[in-house]
């Protein structure tokens, strides 16, 4: 996601595509709970609600990963907020 964001601040496009690509090989790999469709489109929002909407889809696979269920509705609420500015 690092990545994706310097290239969009950086307006490179080739690199921005390429990232694309590397993160959906990846997230093909991934079960659909994680969203990783839903994080490659908020890290190639190049407004700020696209890094802060990456972040917590971030923060949100990692809740699972470490099965911290308690913690991902209020992750939910504040994507859902900011999905709907």
């Amino acid at each position: 996601m690092g990545l994706t964001r310097y290239a969009l601040e950086g307006k490179d496009t080739h690199l921005i595509e390429d990232t694309r690509q590397r993160m959906q090989r990846i997230g093909r790999q991934l079960p659909e709970k994680y969203r990783s469709q839903e994080l490659i489109t908020a890290a190639g929002d190049a407004q700020e609600r696209g890094a802060k909407l990456a972040q917590l889809y971030i923060e949100r696979g990692y809740k699972l990963l470490d099965e911290e269920y308690q913690d991902i509705p209020g992750i939910e609420q504040a994507i859902k907020k900011i999905q709907e500015q």
